[in-house]
């Protein structure tokens, strides 16, 4: 399962679900939130993020990625650095 997956970080935080992502991305941008898309081009590191705002990260699956118009939603693509 995802939550088996996740090795219990899952546990930690508050996980959603909508019907129409684009539209919930939207509105949360609009009520205030940081909407960070991960992604490898064309982003910023998570340092440079402002770590006082509420913020959502939206992951995209492991072979396609997100699909353009979620990514499109996003108000920011992040990219998460590898461990040394």
């Amino acid at each position: 399962t995802v939550s088996k997956a996740s090795a219990g970080a899952m546990e930690l935080m508050q996980v959603h679900s909508t019907k129409n992502m684009v539209n919930f991305l939207e509105k949360a941008r609009e009520g205030g939130w940081t909407v960070a898309g991960a992604a490898l081009e064309k982003s910023v590191l998570p340092s440079e993020l402002d770590s006082e705002a509420p913020t959502i990260l939206v992951l995209g699956s492991e072979g396609r990625g997100m699909r353009t118009n979620v990514m499109r939603a996003c108000g920011t693509l992040v990219r998460i650095p590898r461990a040394a």
